[in-house]
């Protein structure tokens, strides 16, 4: 099991040579080890790093050199939640081009108009339901996430099955 400021490699077919760069900001590890299991399962070249919280993770983003293709970011974590850590990476020019995507059991109307408003480009909810995670992750990551940060409308911000063919 990863400890939190650890990260992995795994290499697959699904993509050919490329290898997708993942943060994944949640204050439940478990989520992790789901994350892992489901890019395992997909064979997806990936990197993905892990934060608690909002804090660690702009503390984290600030070091690196080489940014993620894409931030999970989860809403209700303690310190700094997902929602301020958003404005944050908005308001810093560095992170301008990195896709957000909010992944959260949360879907109060008033949070998702709020973190659409404040520059995430998808907003996917937590199911439970591991086939419906694995096939939004492959539909998310075979999207092209530059598009999606160009072209970014109301009525598809609500990521859901089927939505990015």
């Amino acid at each position: 099991m990863l400890k939190k400021n650890e990260h992995t490699i795994m290499k697959g077919k699904m993509f050919g040579k490329r290898t997708f760069d993942i943060l994944l900001v949640d204050d439940d590890p478990d989520e992790l080890l789901i994350f892992e299991s489901t890019l395992n399962e997909l064979a997806i070249d990936h990197r993905i790093s892990y934060k608690s919280n909002g804090v660690e993770a702009l503390e984290y983003m600030k070091k690196l050199d080489q940014l993620p293709d894409v931030v999970f970011l989860d809403i209700n974590m303690p310190y700094m939640n997902g929602i301020e850590c958003l404005k944050a990476l908005r308001k810093d020019p560095r992170f301008g081009n990195i896709c957000i995507v909010i992944y959260s059991t949360s879907c109060n109307e008033e949070e998702i108009e709020e973190t659409f408003v404040n520059g995430a480009n998808i907003f996917m909810k937590k199911t439970g339901d591991m086939e419906q995670l694995r096939t939004n992750i492959k539909k998310l990551l075979s999207f092209n996430l530059n598009c999606a940060q160009s072209y970014i409308r109301r009525e598809t911000f609500m990521f859901t099955v089927g939505t990015y063919a």
